[in-house]
């Protein structure tokens, strides 16, 4: 089972698509802060207009993988 979002527009701040429980290696990351303060634990994708995400909710034996669990942060307006 998959999940694909599709990013219909661009943000001034917050949409995004965050996993707090995935792991992965912060290093590679250039930058954070542009991201809200809710979006800054676990990985995070910011929206940008036309943009895609795809990904399994669940492992090869159709079991769930506990690192797919995603929230929307809030969208802000300025």
């Amino acid at each position: 089972k998959y999940v694909f979002h599709v990013c219909s527009s661009d943000v001034e701040d917050g949409g995004e698509t965050v996993f707090p429980s995935a792991n992965m290696n912060y290093s590679r990351i250039l930058t954070r802060s542009g991201l809200s303060e809710c979006a800054k634990d676990g990985l995070s994708i910011q929206p940008k207009l036309g943009d895609a995400l795809l990904f399994w909710s669940t492992r090869p034996n159709a079991s769930l993988d506990p690192s797919s669990l995603h929230v929307k942060t809030i969208l802000f307006s300025y």
